[in-house]
């Protein structure tokens, strides 16, 4: 169309970080058909990749960990300057504060809205007046979206009992998608050891401590089993393990903890099955990833792991927060031997390139902003 390049997509997560690692294809789509794409987050490291993109970024000041009312108008405040100075035709928000205040922002200004709720966050784990809070800011902000996205059916089926959604504007999108030729199957090497490997940030949230624990149960009675753990102690997170207590957990055990990769695709290769025993999920990266690249999964039994895991087909599913558990189901993966697990880990990349593919996802999105526009 003849003025298309005058039309503008705004995106905002809460962290240039988030833009970068999970909507680049998105971004470099958009700029493809002709759109002037901009781009609101905090400033890090990667704002200069989303700026190399072709975006055009815009600096916005906000404190991701909790809700402090009067540092929250100032977020809400920022936002309406910056869509009344960028002038876009539709926004795009991602992250729990850019669709709470983006989306008040863009009510109030005038502009189209297409949210996503990439999960409820530590906030919604337990009960607490934060949770009932966040509800009610929630459902100011959601009730003008043109739709809302979310990455699990436990989520949107929350929302709409709570009414924080139209259910007509409201659908289950599968996660941020994954580029399955970047991670491409690789096959499942037939070595003498079975190799689990847990990936993610190391918060109890996530099961690093059932991880740990189901480990020291299987190596006391197996010793051609081992046990990885992959990814960062002592980020900022209430529920995250220090290096100190990661430390004192693995003394005097076999488990190896590998640190923080930034490209997690080799350790996936070298492993046979990857973890994660959370306690909840937007939908996991993680275990699509893994899927993409022809691993099997063990995962909790809670909203966006079991919509991932399918039980004995791609995986097995375990109990949430059960170490025991979870061990008995790494023991029945190893029983399975090289020729089964190889075949659970080609039903989960099958399952992630139909469902979960990055190519399916960022369609679905340009499809939401040309009927927003």
């Amino acid at each position: 169309m003849e003025d298309q390049r005058k039309t503008t997509i705004c995106i905002s997560a809460n962290t240039s970080w988030n833009l970068s690692n999970f909507r680049t294809k998105l971004i470099r789509d958009l700029i493809s058909k002709g759109y002037s794409v901009a781009a609101i987050s905090p400033e890090d490291k990667y704002t200069d990749k989303l700026v190399e993109l072709g975006v055009k970024h815009f600096q916005i000041n906000m404190d991701n960990k909790g809700l402090n009312v009067w540092e929250d108008i100032k977020v809400l405040r920022q936002y309406i300057r910056l869509y009344r100075r960028i002038k876009p035709d539709a926004v795009l928000h991602f992250t729990i504060k850019p669709v709470i205040y983006g989306s008040l922002a863009a009510k109030l200004v005038g502009v189209n809205a297409i949210n996503t709720m990439t999960g409820l966050g530590t906030a919604f784990i337990s009960l607490g007046y934060i949770k009932y809070l966040i509800m009610i800011v929630l459902r100011l902000a959601l009730q003008s979206s043109r739709i809302v996205y979310f990455h699990n059916h436990e989520d949107l089926q929350f929302f709409d009992t709570h009414h924080l959604v139209k259910k007509a504007r409201s659908k289950v999108i599968g996660g941020s998608g994954v580029d399955t030729e970047h991670f491409s199957f690789q096959p499942i090497l037939k070595t003498n050891n079975t190799k689990f490997l847990f990936v993610g940030r190391l918060l109890r949230d996530k099961g690093i401590i059932e991880f740990i624990e189901a480990a020291k149960i299987v190596i006391a009675e197996r010793d051609n089993i081992e046990f990885q753990i992959l990814g960062p102690a002592d980020v900022k997170n209430r529920s995250a393990l220090s290096s100190i207590e990661l430390d004192e957990l693995l003394s005097q055990s076999s488990i190896i903890y590998l640190g923080s990769k930034l490209d997690v695709r080799q350790y996936i290769k070298d492993a046979h099955c990857v973890v994660l025993p959370s306690y909840r999920e937007g939908l996991s990266r993680v275990l699509l990833e893994a899927g993409s690249m022809g691993r099997p999964v063990i995962a909790s039994n809670v909203p966006g792991c079991r919509d991932v895991v399918i039980n004995g087909h791609n995986g097995f599913i375990c109990e949430e927060k059960n170490s025991k558990d979870l061990a008995e189901k790494i023991l029945l993966l190893e029983s399975l031997g090289h020729s089964k697990i190889s075949d659970l880990g080609l039903n989960g990349r099958a399952r992630v390139k139909e469902l979960f593919s990055e190519k399916i996802i960022v369609s679905e999105y340009i499809d939401a902003i040309e009927r927003a526009i």
